[in-house]
């Protein structure tokens, strides 16, 4: 039984690590139980009732091997508080009684010079995920700012004479300069503004797509051959809702994420 319990403690231990990481608490928990915890778990294994589930395996052929211990926490609240363990043999079955949940030892109960250091680590980690909304919103501003960067720049080289005046005098004319632009630098692609298109996985694509795809990507652009099932544009009627009409399937290419957002199509 010893042997078992070695294996048992040993996973155990291993979930405790997990969930000090996961959940920045109980480092002292999870160390303290590593060292002092083998004890705990060989007392629980004793119960005549496992013991006789056990041993019936072993009389089966089952070893060692075979078992597979599954941790858990048993409710909401700090890890440390209502771990427990399940034992289970696959075909064999799982040992069907709980074992008591694990007694970990409190702050209180340690040594300053143990516990110390994983408080310290459980307050840095604490402040680091504080830091974290702040860091990314900072990160979102700076993205924010080289998107804006570049844009202006491209207006400025490239634009047309309509879009560097509208610009300059403050009007938003976002789809005015992914048109513009798209059209030097895509000129063979349609860019699906209201996201109409629909596709599907393409299994074995011409020679055409995937000529086009390959340059696609060369060019540093996120490109695949789909199979096109919805259009991007759908046919209006005289009152301006969608008219009944028919779409046949066919190859096409897509670039997703242009400019961080829009996806472009060719009808091949």
């Amino acid at each position: 039984m010893k042997e078992l319990a070695n294996i048992v403690h040993k996973e155990v231990s291993r979930f405790c690590h997990e969930m000090a990481e996961q959940e920045y608490q109980g480092y002292a928990q999870a160390a303290w139980f590593e060292q002092n915890g083998a004890e705990q778990i060989e007392a629980k294994l004793t119960d005549e009732r496992f013991v006789e589930w056990f041993e019936r395996a072993l009389e089966l052929g089952y070893t060692l091997d075979d078992v597979q211990v599954k941790p858990y926490i048993s409710t909401h609240g700090a890890w440390h508080g209502w771990t427990s363990f399940m034992v289970e043999i696959p075909i064999y079955g799982k040992y069907p009684s709980s074992f008591e949940k694990i007694r970990f030892a409190d702050n209180s109960e340690l040594p300053k010079s143990f516990v110390a250091p994983f408080i310290e680590r459980e307050r840095e980690e604490a402040e680091k995920e504080a830091a974290l909304p702040v860091q990314r919103e900072a990160e979102l501003a700076a993205e924010k700012a080289a998107k804006e960067a570049d844009r202006a720049a491209w207006i400025a080289d490239h634009g047309s004479d309509y879009l560097q005046r509208a610009t300059k005098l403050g009007y938003n004319c976002q789809r005015q300069y992914v048109t513009e632009r798209a059209a030097l630098e895509l000129p063979d692609l349609d860019v699906d503004f209201d996201n109409r298109a629909q596709w599907s996985g393409r299994s074995c694509p011409s020679i055409e797509a995937l000529d086009l795809v390959e340059a696609l990507i060369e060019a540093g652009h996120k490109a695949e051959v789909v199979w096109l099932t919805g259009p991007m544009e759908a046919p209006i009627d005289e009152a301006g809702y969608p008219a009944p009409h028919e779409f046949e399937s066919c190859e096409a290419v897509v670039v997703s994420d242009y400019l961080g957002k829009y996806a472009l199509v060719k009808i091949l």
